[in-house]
């Protein structure tokens, strides 16, 4: 029997007629309502310049990848990463002498086989497959089941940052109140547009070399924790390593965050 300590890391929390993937870390939840937070509060500043510019057009493609930002992010968030089930004829299974035999791994924590490929994550107390690392802002592992949140989570909110900072820029040189005119609005705006280059600059470069690392361990088929280990991935094509994480073909579904079917040649 495993302590209880252990059995508390991650549950699924009802939420109505649904279940809802959720750690129970106070640090990692605390970094998930800060994400959430920067990006509303992006969103209430292209708001904000919408009203003082009248850009409509920027106001639509900024408002757009920051729902999307946040869709993203909490589907990552609040979704099962790939947790292997407890089973009951999974302790039949012995532990391998050999860590590099193709034996059967076995997870001293879980009290369970490890599947290919799966590690145990320390944080939520659960082998994960496919495990790519664990991520502190989505308070969560990027597995099997979400990478694909993550990686349009990256790459919304870079874009995102990419369409807030020129246009912070704009701001700061371009946005002047009517002669004899004091609006407080002006003020604020001009004070959100220099915080919004600041935050713009450091989380989309960011979120852009995460993107990269990502992009690179998907063409060599190699999550981050393999490629710390030295293992070397199956040899396949980018295509089929993509549609895995993404879906089977090529779809409007792989624009959003949504679950999608794995496809036969894929899984």
């Amino acid at each position: 029997t495993l302590p209880k300590w252990r059995l508390a890391a991650c549950c699924y929390v009802r939420w109505g007629s649904m279940q809802i993937w959720w750690v129970q870390d106070p640090c990692g939840r605390n970094y998930v309502f800060i994400a959430q937070a920067l990006l509303a509060g992006s969103g209430l500043f292209g708001v904000a310049i919408w009203q003082c510019l009248s850009v409509q057009s920027w106001l639509i493609v900024h408002e757009a990848s920051y729902f999307l930002a946040a869709w993203a992010h909490l589907a990552c968030a609040l979704s099962d990463p790939g947790a292997v089930p407890r089973g009951a004829a999974e302790v039949l299974a012995t532990e391998p002498e050999d860590e590099n035999s193709s034996a059967v791994r076995w997870c001293k924590h879980c009290q369970l086989a490890k599947p290919p490929r799966a590690h145990h994550c320390s944080t939520c107390q659960r082998c994960i497959r496919k495990m790519d690392h664990h991520c502190m802002w989505m308070n969560n592992c990027i597995g099997a089941n979400n990478q694909k949140h993550f990686l349009l989570f990256l790459t919304y909110t870079s874009l995102h940052c990419l369409g807030v900072a020129p246009m912070s820029l704009w701001c700061l040189f371009a946005l002047h109140p009517p002669p004899g005119e004091e609006n407080p609005l002006y003020a604020a705006v001009s004070l959100g547009s220099i915080l919004s280059l600041l935050l713009a600059g450091c989380l989309g470069r960011y979120c852009m070399q995460l993107l990269n690392e990502q992009y690179h361990s998907l063409k060599k088929n190699q999550t981050f924790i393999e490629q710390l280990q030295g293992t070397v991935g199956e040899a396949r094509a980018f295509r089929a390593t993509l549609q895995e994480v993404m879906g089977c073909a090529p779809s409007w579904r792989w624009l959003v965050p949504l679950a999608v079917p794995r496809c036969e040649s894929a899984a």
